[in-house]
């Protein structure tokens, strides 16, 4: 047992010194034990009581510590061979779809002329599920290489640390022991004080940081980082490592991918931030503790295992879906996946088979008189409304971080005058409601709760000309409010902390955009539809034909509401 305690079970070479180790300290307690064991025949039932049993609880205690971060490790090595396992799957998918596109390919070549125009409509929808079979491959692929990257130079790190940290704090355990019987025999043999002191010496030179050392001296072997894992082509369809982003149907494929990714990227990074913290304080819980105090630094060891299991777990997914996000933004290479159409929608059948069910909108009368079965908007209600919004337009800013390499905008030029270096009493004022960073030579930075001249206001474009002492720009018209006062101190809004503005600044030169602001709350009911908030702003994309449903974007999601539900902005 001691010379497992230093150097291990099988160690790689000859152990050698192990001068001021723990199995110096044990050997030479175990020869001073032997030449008074006649004397200490007397204290036998008080070493039993007060140091076999207690070493035994202990043992026990830090065993079962061991087993669950070899669970952990366990768990580590689970989730990264179910991810390569899915790469694999993916890779067998891909190439069975190359397979099927060939067999195709064949069949369209042979074809005569009658049925030739029906065989390559088949081809080309084989070559679009092929293609997005390939760029799921290649997701996964990056996503396997970060995973395995993580795995070496995040988890597997951090979970040596817990394992050398536990057996430090073993090794403190087994001295305050050992001290502990030096003492009983110290106050009961005065005649062997010199044998007992010589035991408590080596034990104080017994530092629990040598048998680690050791350990990883005689144990852990050089090891290296496998490379990475390459894109393998098809044997059936020859093909690079390059993500098909060539046609509509694909980039249609990607933008839900893309969509869906960052949504989850957003949940998954605030559950992370959340677990880091409770990592953070289980940390200093575990520097405060002392490894003299038993039960209470086993149960901090038990919580910072548990907390950091918890963290490494989200992480990974975290990971993932950062991982999905960079390769489809990187594949984009600027392509403007927010203004592809939606796809063509499923016409309702004869009789409304196929009609899509909707929950009736309510009057106003109605929403206000709850016992006429309308819609009853409590104070809690109406919180929890609120609530959503901005947690939906934080994602959205938030989502902006990534997307703003894919959202372009066609910028038209202003021509700007000469202005005097005050505002112009004369003009409508304005103030910032969000502070904005300028994206053009046409366009004018914006702090909360500054005031400004309107010399333009917004045509529908979404952008108002403003001046600003002596410059004049544009600004999005959402960021700034008409006010008919300037304000006695702008500052004083600044000191309640900055807003965050509308996620995504309107398009320059585009078309004029028409606004509905919702009356009620609804809930999506399927994939095609918009989740809205009663207040929220929503931007047409197509007018009611007549079904009762409008088509609308918000919150960088666009899907249909019933059009009763919100009514156009004035």
């Amino acid at each position: 047992m001691s010379t497992t305690l230093s150097v291990g079970e099988t160690p790689q070479i000859t152990p050698g010194s192990l001068e001021n180790a723990s199995l110096v300290t044990w050997t030479e307690i175990l020869n001073q034990t032997e030449q008074l064991g006649k004397e200490k025949q007397r204290i036998a039932n008080e070493f039993g009581l007060q140091i076999a049993d207690q070493v035994h609880g202990v043992e026990v205690r830090y065993e079962e510590l061991r087993k669950r971060y070899a669970t952990y490790n366990d768990k580590l090595v689970e989730d990264r061979d179910n991810y390569y396992s899915e790469l694999k799957k993916a890779k067998s998918s891909y190439d069975s779809t190359c397979q099927t596109m060939e067999n195709q390919r064949m069949k369209a070549s042979k074809s005569f002329d009658r049925s030739k125009e029906k065989a390559n409509r088949k081809m080309e929808d084989k070559e679009i599920d092929m293609n997005n079979k390939k760029n799921v491959y290649l997701i996964k692929l990056n996503v396997a290489n970060r995973l395995k990257e993580k795995y070496y130079h995040e988890d597997v790190p951090e979970l040596l640390d817990g394992l050398q940290q536990l057996n430090e704090a073993r090794v403190t355990m087994l001295n305050m022991f050992w001290n502990k019987a030096v003492d009983l025999e110290k106050s009961c043999y005065q005649r062997c004080i010199g044998n007992l002191d010589s035991m408590a010496a080596i034990v104080a030179q017994n530092k629990p940081s040598l048998d680690s050392a050791m350990f990883a001296k005689h144990n852990i072997a050089s090891w290296n980082e496998p490379p990475d894992f390459l894109y393998e082509p098809s044997p059936i369809w020859h093909d690079d490592e390059n993500m098909i982003v060539n046609n509509d149907a694909v980039l249609q494929f990607l933008r839900k991918r893309l969509s869906e990714a960052s949504r989850t990227l957003d949940d998954k990074t605030a559950a992370t931030e959340s677990r880091y913290e409770d990592l953070r304080r289980v940390m200093e819980e575990k520097q405060n503790a002392s490894p003299n105090k038993s039960n209470s630094f086993i149960i901090t060891l038990g919580k910072h295992v548990n907390a950091l299991q918890a963290l490494t777990t989200l992480d990974t997914e975290r990971l993932i879906q950062q991982v999905e996000v960079e390769t489809i933004e990187l594949a984009a290479n600027g392509k403007d996946l927010s203004a592809l159409p939606e796809p063509e929608k499923k016409k309702r059948g004869f009789l409304g088979l196929g009609k899509k069910r909707h929950h009736k909108p309510q009057t106003q009368q109605q929403a206000a008189n709850p016992d006429g079965g309308g819609i009853e908007r409590t104070t809690s209600q109406a919180s929890s409304a609120g609530a959503a919004s901005v947690n939906a337009t934080a994602g959205a800013h938030h989502a902006t971080s990534f997307l703003s390499s894919l959202v372009g905008r066609s910028k038209s030029k202003k021509t700007t005058t000469s202005s005097p270096t005050a505002n112009d009493p004369t003009k409508p004022m304005a103030k910032a409601l969000y502070g904005y960073t300028a994206q053009g030579d046409d366009e004018l930075n914006l702090e909360e709760g500054q005031e400004m001249n309107v010399l333009e206001p917004d045509d529908g474009s979404g952008w108002a000309n403003v001046q600003i002492g002596g410059q004049t720009g544009l600004v999005p018209a959402a960021y700034i409010e008409t006010v008919t006062q300037p304000s006695e101190s702008s500052s004083s809004l600044n000191s309640s902390g900055k807003k965050k503005g509308p996620a995504v600044a309107p398009k320059k030169g585009a078309k004029k955009v028409t606004y509905m602001i919702a009356l009620y709350d609804y809930d999506a009911q399927s994939s095609d539809e918009l989740t809205i908030r009663a207040g929220d702003k929503i931007v047409v994309i197509s007018e009611d034909q007549g079904d009762g449903w409008t088509e609308g974007e918000l919150n960088a999601m666009s899907g249909m509401f019933p059009t009763a539900y919100a009514k156009l902005a004035s």
